[in-house]
C-alpha cells in the first residue's frame, strides 16, 4: 500500500474523515512509525559503494551513506572476496599495531553504529568496497510504499492509531493498538531473520 492508502484505512478505522485527525498529523505519525519500525527490526536492506582512502583505517559509514543504519556485509571487488567481520581483540591478536598494517582489506571491525575499521589499509593504491547494510526508513511521499513486508504493513496502522488515540487521551483504546504494534515488531524481526541477503551487486554504481 502507498502512504495515502494507509492514511485512508486509518481514517476509516478511527471513524474520522479529517475532522478531528488531520491528514498531516496522520502522515507525520506514519512517518515516525516507519522510522521506528525500520530501526527496531532492520527490515530494509540496501547496498552502496564507497571509495577507499589512502592511510585510513576508520570509515564513517554514517556520513558516507545517507541512510546507513548497520553494516551486514562488505565485499572487496579488487580481491573478489567477502571481508570477514571481527572484533578488536582479534585485530590486536594479529598484531598490536594493526592500524599500521598495509595491504588489500580483508577484515572489518564494526566499531559502533556508524564507524567501521578495515584491516589492512591502503597506502598508495586506490580501490572501493561494496557495502551491504540495513537502512533507515526513507521519507515517504503520498505515493510511496513503505519497505516493510506487504503482509506486515498493518503495523503502521497500529502505530498511528495508537499514537492518535494517545494524543486524544483515549489511553485504554490506544493500549490495544500499541499491543498489536509491539507484536508486529516481533513478527517483522522474525521475518527479517529469514530473509536472504539480497543480491544487489548489479545495482552498485
Amino acid at each position: 500500500m502507498t502512504r495515502d492508502q494507509i492514511t485512508t484505512k486509518i481514517q476509516t478505522k478511527l471513524g474520522d474523515n479529517g475532522i478531528f485527525y488531520q491528514p498531516v498529523d496522520l502522515n507525520d505519525s506514519i512517518q515516525d512509525g516507519y522510522a521506528e519500525v525500520a530501526a527496531l527490526t532492520g527490515c530494509i536492506f540496501k547496498a552502496a559503494t564507497i571509495n577507499l582512502s589512502t592511510n585510513l583505517s576508520y570509515y564513517d559509514f554514517g556520513s558516507l551513506i545517507s541512510d546507513f543504519h548497520a553494516v551486514t556485509a562488505i565485499f572487496n571487488p579488487q580481491t573478489k572476496r567477502w571481508m570477514t567481520p571481527v572484533s578488536l581483540k582479534i585485530l590486536e591478536d594479529i598484531r598490536n599495531d594493526w592500524e599500521l598494517a598495509i595491504g588489500s582489506p580483508y577484515l572489518f571491525w564494526p566499531v559502533n553504529f556508524r564507524f567501521v575499521a578495515i584491516y589492512p589499509k591502503l597506502t598508495t593504491s586506490t580501490g572501493s568496497l561494496y557495502i551491504y547494510y540495513r537502512a533507515h526508513g526513507e521519507v515517504l511521499s503520498s505515493s510511496s510504499t513503505p519497505q516493510i513486508p506487504d503482509d506486515l504493513q498493518i503495523i503502521l496502522e497500529h502505530y498511528t492509531i495508537g499514537d492518535m488515540l494517545e494524543q486524544a487521551e483515549e489511553f485504554s483504546k490506544a493500549g490495544i493498538s500499541l499491543v498489536d504494534y509491539f507484536k508486529g515488531i516481533k513478527d517483522i524481526k522474525q521475518a527479517t531473520r529469514s530473509f536472504r541477503q539480497p543480491d544487489l551487486m548489479s545495482r552498485l554504481g
